[in-house]
């Protein structure tokens, strides 16, 4: 028996968790009147796209696990999502979604 020999390990990332907040978000932002900002609506998407960036910065693993395969090698599956600053921004925006300075939260955590 050789005792050298090597196994094989596959990692797969499953982004579909991600994919389901992004969705979320899109629903919450489709509800917002952008003409009730009277020309904030650039400053209200500056600050959007700032705190969408700073959401990249605070992804989570959760949820991983293995499987041992036929061929004896192993597959670790590890689930990703957006973490604290997503659950800040959309509950700010479900908040008070009239007010530009919502988005401070995110930038003093």
């Amino acid at each position: 028996m050789d005792k050298n020999k090597k196994a094989s390990i596959e990692i797969e990332l499953d982004a579909s968790g991600m994919q389901k907040q992004l969705e979320e978000l899109k629903d919450i932002l489709s509800n917002f009147e952008f003409t009730s900002f009277e020309g904030g609506a650039d400053h209200f998407f500056g600050l959007l796209l700032s705190n969408l960036s700073t959401m990249c910065d605070d992804i989570i693993l959760s949820n991983g696990s293995f499987a041992t395969m036929t061929d004896g090698s192993l597959k670790f599956i590890q689930c990703l999502n957006f973490g604290l600053k997503f659950e800040l921004l959309t509950s700010a925006l479900r908040a008070d979604k009239s007010n530009l300075d919502i988005f401070d939260i995110l930038t003093h955590t």
